[in-house]
């Protein structure tokens, strides 16, 4: 048996840029078709922020009728903020969507109102990783240091006039034998 696999959800203004429609509703009804291995969620909408008409009362979604397959698990009575997706006539939500109970969505639903208002703000990424020192270096001559970094990684690099010219790295556990000179033999 397969199971759903999914990639973490975008953040809140993204999820809004990529979704056809989102909004806020309460299940009504969940029905399973008959011809497919989808169910047909029916919500009342109490605010959008895309792709439904300023009047519509009533959207129905699909996704998937289990969780192996990414459906969305939605229970009747209760409120969600659904980011869904389709070609606008028809909607579907995934559980790789951003969809979530409306009990957690207070961040997301404070973002979408600035987007909308365009007063958001995207917070600054976040700082690139630290690069890994090299715990222990060997200059082998010629030009050529072999490293071993903190986190098992073997680095070879070849030196030309102060500067690094290539720079080889290895995966764990790998090591590097130098023999013959500067030729160096990998060893896993």
């Amino acid at each position: 048996a397969q199971a759903c696999r999914c990639a973490p959800p975008p953040p809140a203004d993204k999820a809004l840029a990529e979704a056809v429609a989102v909004f806020v509703g309460t299940v009504q009804e969940v029905k399973r078709e008959e011809q497919s291995r989808d169910k047909l969620v029916t919500l009342t909408v109490e605010q959008a922020w895309k792709g439904l008409a300023a009047d519509q009362k009533t959207v129905t979604v699909s996704t998937c009728a289990s969780g192996a397959c990414c459906g969305y698990g939605f229970q009747e009575k209760n409120g969600y903020l659904v980011y869904a997706h389709g070609d606008g006539k028809s909607l579907s939500v995934s559980l790789c969507s951003r969809t979530r109970p409306l009990a957690n969505a207070d961040k997301d639903i404070e973002v979408l109102n600035q987007v909308v208002a365009g007063t958001y703000v995207a917070p600054p990424p976040p700082p690139p990783p630290p690069k890994p020192e090299v715990a222990a270096g060997v200059d082998a001559g010629n030009g050529v240091t072999v490293g071993l970094q903190e986190n098992g990684q073997v680095v070879a690099a070849v030196h030309s006039s102060g500067k690094t010219t290539w720079q080889v790295k290895l995966p764990a556990p790998a090591t590097v034998a130098l023999v013959e000179g500067n030729r160096g033999i990998v060893e896993p």
